[in-house]
This record gives structure tokens, sequence and C-alpha cells, in this order.
């Protein structure tokens, strides 16, 4: 069995996920596509799902064998990784709505015309309005 030998051991951190191409930039009826990236030491837990990141790294290939299956050979497969360098987070530039001050005093028209329950059913109305019933989740 394996021991832990204390003093003479090295523990690194180390992370693997998967980068995927922005569904935006992938060619039209594709798929994006994916590439798994291995996060070391200071890199670890710098990426959260969602996140828009460019990554720089050495992009190597590893073999595996392969349990042959009944009346097949044994067979060699080569799997790909980059190796993370450097994550230079790109941001997500998300649009957030504009109220003009017409649409504010439509708001404080409406809130001052219902009262707090009405206003709640009001609003759940125009919540998937082709979706008949649920009322009280759309609340």
């Amino acid at each position: 069995p394996l021991r832990t030998e204390y003093g003479l051991c090295t523990f690194s951190d180390h992370q693997g996920v998967t980068l995927q191409e922005m569904p935006e930039s992938a060619p039209v009826g594709q798929l994006p596509r994916s590439v798994d990236v291995r996060l070391e030491d200071d890199l670890v837990d710098t990426l959260k799902p969602g996140d828009r990141v460019r990554i720089c790294g050495v992009y190597q290939a590893y073999t595996s064998k392969t349990a042959p299956a009944k009346g097949e050979d044994q067979s060699i497969r080569f799997q790909t990784v980059l190796v993370a360098n450097n994550v230079i987070h790109l941001g997500k530039k998300l649009k957030e709505p504009t109220l003009t001050a017409k649409d504010r005093a439509n708001i404080a028209k409406l809130a001052k015309q219902k009262k707090p329950d009405a206003l709640l059913g009001f609003l759940a109305e125009g919540i998937a309005p082709a979706i008949f019933g649920l009322e009280r989740e759309k609340q």
C-alpha cells in the first residue's frame, strides 16, 4: 500500500474544468466545441461556471490504454488537455434595463392605484400569459 512520507512529499492544488466556445461565436447549426483544462496552484478556484475567460497554456496529449472488448485488440486512446498558465477574465457584459422618465411615472402611478395584493396579482398576470393557471407560482 501507498503511505505518505511526511517531510518528503509535496502537494499541489489542481482543478479540472471544461472550457466551451462561446455559443454566439460557434458556427451556425453546430454545437459549441469544448476542451478540458487543468488549473494548477494559484489558478485553482479562480473560475466559476458561466465566466467568460481567455486561457493561455500548453496543449498536451496523454495516452491511456482502454480495456479490449470481446474479440478486439487493446487500443490506445489519446486524451488532450490544456494545462493553463494564465487566466484572463473577460467579464460578463449584461445589458441592464434602462428606465425612462415615462416608465418611472407609469410605475409610480400603478403603485398608487393598486393595493399591494392587487398589484402582485396584476404583475403575475403579465408573466407567461399563454400559460393558464399556476397563479400562485407566478406570484
